[in-house]
């Protein structure tokens, strides 16, 4: 009888937390409704919310459903790679003549990289309670401070692997369409009652 060796690695292949918080399923350019509730065929009600900062390009964009809140922060960083020499035209005035003249111009070329993370935990400060979210279907006594959230813009703390924090506004569309999302979990029993 041969024995049987079992690898390190697949055992922590294998090893992972059972909740996290999962990747938004739409990119910032998604052409979808924005802070309204939408009935999607495989999630049921959903919210999609984006929230852009036009200096930098980059974005939080996250969806909402009772099984689950994703969310991604996606920025883009470029980069000079390389130069490439490019003909412009211009109008030169030579003894009060005017004549066309092409000239030689070094352009860069750019690379472009996108990159994107997922918080570990998305922590909700409400009605004067602290609630965390890890990953997983959302629990009937988040689903109740959500709903009673005041139609207003509402702010969320992101937090990384590393440790460090983010503050993200989550807009008055998106605050008011979680009451619609989640009033039916509202409803539901905790499960440790």
């Amino acid at each position: 009888m041969k024995p049987i060796w079992i690898s390190a690695i697949a055992l922590l292949t294998f090893t992972s937390p059972l909740l996290a918080v999962t990747p938004a399923p739409i990119d910032p350019n998604a052409r979808v409704a924005w802070s309204e509730v939408i009935e999607d065929p495989f999630d049921g009600l959903i919210v999609h919310d984006r929230n852009f900062n036009p200096s930098n390009g980059s974005a939080y964009v996250s969806t909402w459903s009772e099984d689950a809140i994703r969310l991604t922060y996606t920025w883009y960083e470029q980069r000079i790679i390389g130069y490439r020499t490019v003909w412009r035209e211009r109008n030169v005035y030579v003894q009060g003549t005017s004549r066309r003249e092409s000239y030689p111009e070094q352009e860069p070329i750019y690379e472009r990289e996108t990159h994107s993370r997922t918080p570990e935990k998305i922590l909700f400060a409400l009605n004067g309670e602290v609630y965390t979210y890890t990953g997983g279907p959302v629990s009937p006594e988040l689903a109740a401070a959500l709903i009673q959230v005041p139609l207003a813009n509402t702010t969320i703390r992101l937090v990384w692997s590393d440790g460090r924090t983010d503050d993200l506004i989550i807009g008055r569309g998106t605050v008011r369409a979680w009451r619609r999302i989640y009033q039916f979990r509202a409803e539901e029993e905790p499960e440790n009652s």
